[in-house]
């Protein structure tokens, strides 16, 4: 695991590191990754409706530009944070 401290940029995703410290028998066995989302629920539910997606399917983002919180309230979510 590693260890960050403030003012630390987060490092780009890697599926290979997140996949090797996954100790879930099915939830994020599948998932999808984009840099940046609108909203990852909005991403998923439009990949639920298209896609043969399994039950515990993931969608990951650096980063949300429209996403939303517990009723309705906005999600801020910049890169970096």
């Amino acid at each position: 695991m590693m260890n960050f401290t403030f003012g630390d940029s987060l490092p780009i995703f890697s599926k290979a590191h997140f996949q090797w410290g996954l100790q879930t028998d099915y939830v994020g066995r599948r998932f999808v990754y984009r840099p940046v989302s609108e909203s990852t629920m909005d991403d998923a539910r439009r990949m639920a409706e298209r896609f043969n997606l399994p039950a515990g399917a993931l969608v990951l983002a650096e980063s949300q530009t429209a996403g939303r919180g517990r009723a309705g309230r906005a999600w801020v979510s910049p890169p970096d944070v």
